[in-house]
């Protein structure tokens, strides 16, 4: 990573790094952590527009909760790659630079997360 170049991409590669450390150090205290904290900063996102109903924004918060447990819930691998195309909004490219992977595996396990995701949400998007 560039920091002249990308400095975004280069920050978050070195905030990676440093969690994967943390983990690896708390993990024999069952401690690991998770990049759930990352994910509570999309918690308070509720639907914005002015008509919008409680009842609506209700479900909308729900919604958005049960998916941050499912993602919560994945494999690192996935999970990571996941956080970072649709929370930082990073390409796929950008990606495969910050976790050092060629582009095609970053695209195999996003759609592989995807896969689990929509079986995990599955009765939740049915109700919808």
């Amino acid at each position: 990573m560039d920091w002249e170049r990308n400095p975004g991409s280069y920050l978050i590669s070195i905030t990676l790094r440093i969690w994967k450390n943390k983990k690896r150090k708390y993990a024999w205290r069952k401690r690991i952590a998770g990049i759930e904290e990352f994910t509570e900063q999309t918690a308070g996102r509720a639907d914005s527009r002015q008509e919008a109903s409680t009842e609506e924004i209700f479900f909308q918060q729900e919604l958005q909760r049960q998916v941050r447990e499912a993602v919560a819930k994945l494999d690192d691998k996935y999970r990571i790659p996941v956080y970072l195309y649709y929370s930082q909004q990073f390409s796929t490219e950008q990606i495969g630079g910050i976790l050092k992977l060629p582009q095609g595996t970053v695209k195999s396990r996003l759609h592989k997360a995807r896969k689990l995701l929509r079986k995990e949400l599955e009765g939740v998007l049915d109700e919808k």
